[in-house]
């Protein structure tokens, strides 16, 4: 599904969506999205635990009035060709850090920090993830790294 450009003229202020997650230690994440119309949203971040959608996929929300959040119900377009979870040695300096994350930039990753040297990084269609994990391979004594493919 193709979202109409025409449905973007309303988008108000960016909102929380909730997703639950089962059978996890925490009960679900809030992740930012922006209202599309229609109960769909763009989410405008990475998750670091929900692995059900990530950065610029299309999701369908409905408003859950006894939580008083809109709630995670489906993926309705994949936008993502999945997302890293990214831990940086605490051995390399600042600027070797720096340096990664620029490449990784340049090759179409985008990334958010989460707490000092631990990151995520998404790659939007239609990057090729490929040379995302060929920078970070090369770079696995600096970092330790995950792939998670939306499910």
């Amino acid at each position: 599904m193709t979202i109409d450009p025409e449905m973007r003229t309303n988008v108000s202020t960016p909102v929380k969506i909730h997703i639950t997650i089962v059978d996890d230690v925490i009960a679900g994440e809030l992740l930012w999205a922006l209202p599309l119309g229609s109960e769909l949203y763009e989410i405008m971040n990475i998750p670091f635990d929900a692995n059900c959608c990530s950065l610029g996929d299309v999701v369908k929300c409905v408003h859950d009035p006894v939580a008083g959040q809109l709630e995670f119900v489906g993926l309705v377009e994949r936008k993502s060709t999945g997302y890293w979870k990214l831990l940086f040695s605490q051995t390399i300096s600042g600027s070797q850090r720096t340096s990664i994350i620029e490449e990784l930039k340049a090759a179409g990753g985008h990334l958010e920090a989460a707490e000092g040297s631990f990151f995520v990084m998404a790659s939007l269609r239609p990057t090729d993830p490929g040379p995302l994990t060929a920078i970070l391979f090369r770079h696995q004594a600096s970092l330790r790294f995950e792939y998670y493919l939306p499910t």
